[in-house]
C-alpha cells in the first residue's frame, strides 16, 4: 500500500489517519509522518481501536463508538474504538 500523506499542492488542512499503529516499525514510521504534518498546521485525526503501538501521549480524543466486528478477527462482537486529534 501507498500512503500520500501531503499532496503536491502543500499541506492539507486536515489529515486522517485509520488503525495505522499496528505494528512498532509502521507506527515508527507513521508518528514521524503524521508529526511532521502537525508542525506544518494541519488538524490530524487517527482513528485507532486501542492497537499497543498507538502513541496516546501526543494525542487526545475527541470521539468514542462501539462498533460491530467479525468475531473471527477480533474474538469479540464488538469493539470500541475512537478518533483522536493529535497535541
Amino acid at each position: 500500500n501507498r500512503v500520500t500523506l501531503v499532496p503536491a499542492a502543500g499541506t492539507p488542512d486536515v489529515l486522517v489517519a485509520g488503525d495505522v499503529f499496528y505494528s512498532p516499525t509502521v507506527a515508527e514510521q507513521m508518528t514521524a509522518r503524521l508529526r511532521a504534518a502537525r508542525r506544518e498546521s494541519s488538524t490530524v485525526l487517527v482513528g485507532d481501536p486501542g492497537r499497543g503501538y498507538f502513541p496516546h501521549r501526543l494525542f487526545e480524543q475527541v470521539a468514542e463508538y462501539v462498533v460491530p466486528v467479525p468475531a473471527a478477527l477480533e474474538e469479540a462482537e464488538t469493539l470500541t474504538t475512537g478518533v483522536w486529534r493529535m497535541r
